[in-house]
């Protein structure tokens, strides 16, 4: 039986490539007070340390994937903290999505747009939190 090269090199918490036409950027904004507080500000992926108690709000900012589509952000946290509480992984299915940085450790939301069912483009931003005492 051969085995498939790419398959056997292929990472588990690596998400794979969607070849596609379609391209995707993504938004995320900071908000004082945690989820759905007051936007004062972006956030590009992986920029500088963020300090924990903040919201997060992320938003599809361009994409040329034609309408309808259903919009999955799917959330991989890190570290001690995450897992202590069970917050590794999780998924929610809407247009923007809400989160804070309430985990040290470096996080990647990620953002799948699906048509008729496939997904068609895929964006990741990655999110560095700073534990308690750090500057």
């Amino acid at each position: 039986m051969k085995r498939c090269p790419q398959l056997q090199r292929a990472s588990v918490r690596q998400p794979p490539v969607v070849p596609s036409q379609y391209t995707l950027r993504l938004r995320c904004e900071l908000a004082r007070g945690g989820e759905n507080g007051q936007v004062y500000g972006q956030y590009r992926s992986a920029q500088y340390l963020l300090p924990k108690g903040l919201g997060l709000k992320f938003s599809i900012e361009s994409t040329n994937v034609p309408q309808p589509y259903e919009v999955t952000w799917r959330i991989q946290n890190s570290g001690d903290e995450a897992a202590a509480a069970g917050q590794l992984r999780w998924d929610r299915n809407q247009q923007d999505c809400w989160t804070s940085t309430k985990f040290k450790g470096t996080h990647r939301m990620t953002c799948e747009v699906k048509r008729h069912g496939n997904v068609v483009a895929v964006a990741h931003h990655f999110i560095r939190i700073r534990g308690a005492g750090r500057r």
